[in-house]
């Protein structure tokens, strides 16, 4: 398969019974709300932190209540734009509860133009967050997953998907995203790897998703190594699993990750079955370098 461009005409499933008319109004209005909101905020003086959450809280509480009706509002420039802006200054909790409420729609926005960004702000900002922060349950929130288990339910929505976000040209980004925060390490590539000192690492998780893409790999090699979107994605995936196979002696009483290292065999095993062909195609060749 192609890799595939989102294309903003394509029709999308409107929720709550709108019409493509509503819809478009119903963004609009959301855009308009969003670059009144962030302009209050960068350039009004809270007088305290409790006002500072306050206006957050009903910047909140307006895009949960839209999203409810359409996530796929968050493919709109300006109001995921917004919603970024919003991730950025909001609480740990604020960011929970945005984080549950998109859930069931993951492994769609993450191959949207604008909502993949949003999707990967988010994984970030789990990278980015502190053990205690990642395992916190507030009790005052509603019974609201911590962050950590919020990822885990992310991989459980889209695990059974990742063969189509595999070769999106959105969702690989994503993917490659989601794919170095289960494994402890940089959300960026070019942060620095001491940043990854003592970042949990979701074995479980991250099997689910290499196993899924080794799948893909194996059914067309070549093709895989050699499209640019699945390249970009193969490499972080490879470069993950390669990571944890050299640091093998920390996770060597967890069971799974065992598993772990028969899909990073099986896969690296894939890529060395073509590693002429591979090797001499500039594009591929980054994946046989990555091994």
């Amino acid at each position: 398969r192609k890799a595939q461009k989102y294309d903003p005409n394509k029709p999308v499933p409107w929720k709550a019974g709108l019409t493509r008319e509503e819809a478009k109004e119903r963004a609009a209005d959301t855009a308009e709300f969003f670059q009144n909101f962030q302009a209050f905020f960068e350039n009004h003086q809270f007088e305290t932190d409790e006002d500072r959450v306050e206006c957050l809280e009903s910047a909140h509480s307006n895009l949960l209540s839209l999203l409810d009706g359409d996530a796929d509002l968050l493919n709109h420039k300006v109001v995921g734009a917004g919603a970024e802006f919003l991730i950025k200054v909001s609480t740990v909790g604020q960011i929970r509860r945005l984080f549950q409420r998109i859930g069931g729609n993951f492994s769609r926005l993450m191959c949207g133009g604008g909502s993949s960004r949003v999707v990967e702000l988010l994984l970030s900002i789990v990278f980015s967050a502190g053990t205690d922060l990642l395992e916190a349950e507030e009790a005052g929130e509603g019974g609201i997953p911590s962050l950590a288990q919020l990822v885990c339910r992310l991989v459980d929505e889209v695990a059974s998907d990742v063969p189509d976000v595999f070769v999106h040209t959105f969702g690989s980004f994503s993917l490659r995203m989601l794919v170095r925060v289960l494994g402890g390490l940089p959300a960026k590539e070019k942060e620095a790897a001491a940043a990854a000192e003592d970042r949990p690492v979701f074995i479980g998780e991250l099997n689910r998703i290499c196993a899924q893409v080794a799948a893909a790999v194996s059914a067309d090699v070549v093709g895989t190594c050699q499209e640019t979107a699945t390249n970009g994605c193969l490499q972080v995936v490879v470069e993950v699993l390669a990571t944890l196979h050299r640091r093998a002696a920390e996770y060597h009483s967890d069971p799974a990750f065992d598993e772990l290292l028969v899909t990073y065999r099986g896969l690296r095993d894939s890529v060395l079955a073509h590693f002429a062909t591979l090797a001499a195609h500039q594009t591929s060749a980054r994946v046989v370098e990555a091994l």
